[in-house]
């Protein structure tokens, strides 16, 4: 079994700062959305691999665990899983993603079927491959001779009963497409407020710190930041994202221009409005 490849430590390091919320981390302001990243270039040691196509994240944690790399024109018609340890952070000029992997690396992987609901054993195939630590929301599962190892959570994950998780039988249950959850409905505690726009993220570490919200049902309408910790649960079936706060803690909550990064008054602001803040 091979050693996971150095490029994969060092960027599970980085995912392991322990600071989570606005008012006790290092600030760096949030300017990456998934939404932004959809297209770009993805670059392999030597040489180009193909593009960006979507992201599958895990819903426990809240955590992007894999990009999904439509690799034409070099391999037509297929589609390849990477996991985010193996990513650099994205280059915003160039419209580029760097790996730390080879084409053929890439071209020898398992074949994965996206169109198809994806499994663990799909995944235990991937990751035995590329000697990749399985992620941490699997649990006690391991590799032989591998450790368990995963992206650390960027927030408390929130309380998804099983019923809610799976939409389709085999495929892991905490495994959900960015691209499929974009548009969902977001229901507060006394009705429905909107529809999920966009993901903001953490690019070093991989976690999901807001969902962008379109409160299209209202007028007029305006685009508000939810975080993970204020979501109760994903209704797959529904395609509907419940959320504990209410509509008028929403509505009243403060407007994001998405042309504008988050700084970190924003999310100070933010969290004051929800009364999320720790005391000092």
């Amino acid at each position: 079994m091979p050693a996971p490849k150095p490029g994969y430590r060092t960027a599970e390091r980085r995912r392991r700062r322990d600071s989570e919320r606005p008012d006790q981390r290092q600030h760096r302001d949030i300017t990456w959305t998934t939404g932004k990243l959809i297209g770009y270039v993805v670059q392999g040691t030597d040489g180009t691999i193909g593009h960006v196509k979507d992201f599958f994240f895990e819903d426990q944690r809240w955590t992007i665990q894999y990009m999904i790399v439509d690799t034409g024109p070099w391999l037509l018609g297929r589609q390849v899983l990477l996991a985010t340890a193996v990513l650099g952070r994205p280059i915003r000029d160039e419209r580029r993603i760097t790996v730390s992997l080879t084409k053929q690396q890439i071209q020898n992987s398992p074949d994965i079927d996206l169109r198809r609901p994806v499994s663990r054993q799909h995944m235990l195939d991937l990751h035995s491959y590329y000697g990749w630590p399985l992620p941490i929301y699997w649990g006690n599962m391991v590799i032989p001779g591998q450790p368990i190892m995963g992206v650390y959570p960027a927030s408390p994950p929130p309380n998804i009963p099983p019923k809610h998780r799976t939409r389709n039988q085999g495929a892991d249950p905490h495994l959900q497409s960015i691209r499929e959850v974009e548009g969902y409905h977001v229901h507060a505690a006394d009705g429905r407020v909107g529809h999920v726009d966009d993901f903001y993220i953490d690019e070093e570490r991989w976690a999901i710190r807001y969902l962008l919200v379109h409160t299209r049902d209202w007028l007029p309408a305006k685009r508000v930041l939810i975080a993970p910790e204020w979501i109760e649960r994903i209704r797959w079936a529904e395609s509907e994202v419940q959320t504990r706060l209410t509509k008028e803690e929403i509505r009243t909550s403060p407007a994001h221009d998405p042309a504008l990064p988050i700084t970190h008054q924003d999310e100070l602001d933010l969290y004051k409005h929800y009364g999320q803040l720790p005391s000092q």
